[in-house]
């Protein structure tokens, strides 16, 4: 589930964002996998894969 609506097959869930604000703190994590080792920047693009 997302916190905004991206398509048909995958709804908006704002209980998600509500979630995360009330009760923890407004932090989340991600897991991901380094394919390219190098520095980031915040206006870098993120793909997401499933």
């Amino acid at each position: 589930m997302v916190t905004r609506e991206v398509g048909d097959d995958l709804p908006a869930d704002r209980a998600i964002l509500r979630h995360i604000v009330r009760d923890l703190d407004q932090n989340v994590g991600v897991y991901a996998k380094v394919t390219k080792p190098g520095a980031i920047k915040t206006t870098d693009q993120l793909t997401f894969l499933s």
